[in-house]
């Protein structure tokens, strides 16, 4: 590309996130295709368009478009759960996706007659093949197409031989992905087991050919393939090509590593607390949250992230090059292993209550040769004998789930240096009325949290009539999987906050209240700066209260709220 293109590209890819500040989206989109299709190289980053493009309602899609979302999802350096969205948007508006759609709303004892032709174009879409594979189908109409073609694709070996075994073992990859969260009528239990049981006695002979792949891809739709005898013999032990090969190889390989890992990762004293073996064993069964990829932006200095993500901070300047952080809570990973390859001068020690989600994370590091990060297993409120102290705690979507989130926050403080600085992630009561909502008809009926339990209230959400309320929950990406379901509607011990309660409880502490993250969902700070034109710092969290009881569901995705230890505290 020449000199004077690429200029131009970045000019026009400028004015589009400035016309998406202002809400024009059809001078975005059009500055938007000029910028990339001067750039044919990728040298302007795709992610604030697709990132974007989540939020639309796609009608028409053009070639173009499609082939730069096509290329987009071929990356391995976005997170790809995080702009599905936008492919699947894409996706939508293709004639053959609607004839699929069309038929996906029809009873299961009613015989599966989708278009052919389109149903072929639909399984060589390579779009939609990369999203099966290494994202997550968080779309309502997309699931229940899909859930009624696996059930054809298991009742009708005509149309099984008719599939490509590639677009077969990419469709049981998404239903791993999705930890098997789609709906199973009896007869298909049936059918599982048989063919499971056919395919134990082909492995046992040791036969192996394509109509036995498809048979294995179909077992995999349905259940975790690592169950079946003999099968880990056929993984291969290093990333693979191949699409069988790739099944394997992430659905029983991986597996069978992270149980291996789990053994090894010290612990930090031994879990006690009745609550936190509760969610301890929650965690165990379903590691929360599954993902695959993270983003990887440009590697930038502490001083700029906390720059860009703490307000008010007059002590960040104090903090050491190499500060070290304690994530409280980091699940499978995702977190700290995104901060460690975004900022390289931290040091961080990750812990969690569950084995099988450190393993997980342990896993993914070795994978993505992150380094400094440091996995332990441990309870928060059973810390008392560590000595460790951190310059920077970071506690997101813990606090709330504690028996005494307060005890919590007291034993977080006591790990903060003096100086140092605390990020936390709360539920916001307000919020959070619709799952609250959904909690309160959960325990009411008495639905269990089991697969079966939650695919039954899953599919009363899916099926519910147009305004009602359970709809709500549609638009939560953790609707689509099995643990995220899990612990969003039937989380064994949570607690809502709104933001005075969330203040006292910072002051209580002996902490000093910075304010809420820089990074505010879209249209917050606006909000706030037209209330309140002269509170510069904008850390006042009555006057957000204020504001978020005019836009209820402001915070859907958490408070981040970051306070610090006074230096001489």
């Amino acid at each position: 590309m020449m000199a004077a293109e690429l200029r131009e590209a970045r000019r026009r890819h400028a004015r589009a996130c400035a016309m998406l500040e202002a809400r024009r989206w059809d001078e975005a989109m059009r500055e938007f295709e000029q910028a990339f299709a001067l750039d044919a190289s990728c040298a302007i980053d795709r992610r604030t368009c697709f990132d974007w493009f989540r939020t639309l309602q796609i009608d028409e899609i053009a070639p173009f478009w499609l082939s730069e979302l096509t290329r987009f999802f071929r990356r391995d350096d976005i997170d790809k759960f995080r702009y599905a969205m936008a492919g699947l948007q894409a996706l939508r508006a293709k004639p053959a996706f609607r004839a699929l759609g069309a038929a996906a709303g029809i009873p299961p004892e009613t015989r599966y007659a989708p278009d052919a032709a389109a149903l072929d174009e639909v399984m060589r879409d390579a779009l939609f093949r990369l999203l099966l594979r290494d994202a997550l189908v968080a779309f309502s109409p997309f699931e229940l197409s899909l859930t009624r073609l696996r059930r054809a694709l298991l009742l009708d070996e005509t149309l099984r031989g008719r599939a490509p075994l590639d677009f077969l073992c990419d469709f049981a990859q998404q239903c791993f992905n999705n930890e098997f969260v789609y709906a199973e009528e009896r007869d298909e239990a049936a059918a599982v087991a048989a063919l499971a049981a056919r395919v134990e006695s082909q492995l046992q002979a040791g036969n192996m050919d394509k109509r036995l792949q498809r048979c294995i891809a179909i077992v995999a739709m349905y259940c975790p393939l690592h169950t079946l005898p003999g099968i880990e013999k056929l993984a291969p032990a290093t990333p693979a090509t191949d699409a069988f090969d790739q099944l394997l190889r992430r659905t029983v390989g991986e597996v069978l590593e992270e149980r291996g890992l789990a053994a090894g990762i010290p612990a930090l004293g031994a879990v006690t607390d009745a609550t936190s073996l509760k969610v301890q064993a929650q965690y165990e069964e379903n590691p929360y949250p599954r993902w695959r990829s993270p983003d990887r932006w440009t590697p930038i200095s502490v001083a700029d992230w906390i720059a860009q993500e703490v307000p008010n901070a007059p002590g960040a300047a104090t903090l050491p090059a190499e500060p070290a952080m304690l994530l409280a809570g980091c699940g499978t990973g995702a977190e700290a292993l995104a901060l460690a390859t975004r900022i390289p001068g931290l040091r961080i020690t990750a812990i969690d209550l569950s084995r099988a989600s450190l393993a997980y994370a342990q896993r993914m590091a070795g994978a993505l040769a992150v380094l400094g990060v440091t996995f332990r297993q441990a309870d928060l409120l059973a810390l008392g004998d560590w000595s460790e102290t951190f310059d920077i705690v970071y506690c997101s979507g813990v606090l709330h789930h504690l028996r005494d989130p307060r005890q919590g926050l007291r034993a977080l403080a006591r790990r903060l240096r003096p100086g140092g600085l605390m990020k936390l992630g709360l539920y916001s009561e307000r919020a959070r009325a619709a799952i609250r909502a959904a909690r309160g008809t959960i325990a009411a009926e008495g639905i269990e949290a089991t697969a079966t339990g939650i695919r039954a209230f899953r599919q009363r959400v899916l099926r519910s009539a147009p305004g009602e309320p359970l709809r709500k929950l549609l638009r939560a990406r953790d609707f689509f999987t099995m643990s995220e379901c899990r612990d969003m509607l039937f989380h064994v011990q949570e607690h809502e906050y709104r933001l005075p309660a969330v203040a006292e409880m910072i002051r209580g502490e002996g902490l000093q209240m910075l304010g809420l993250s820089r990074q505010m969902p879209p249209g917050a700070l606006a909000a706030y700066r037209r209330s309140y034109p002269k509170d510069g710092a904008a850390n006042d969290l009555g006057r957000w209260d204020e504001i978020e009881a005019a836009h209820p569901d402001l915070f859907a995705g958490m408070y981040h709220i970051w306070c610090r230890r006074p230096p001489g505290g």
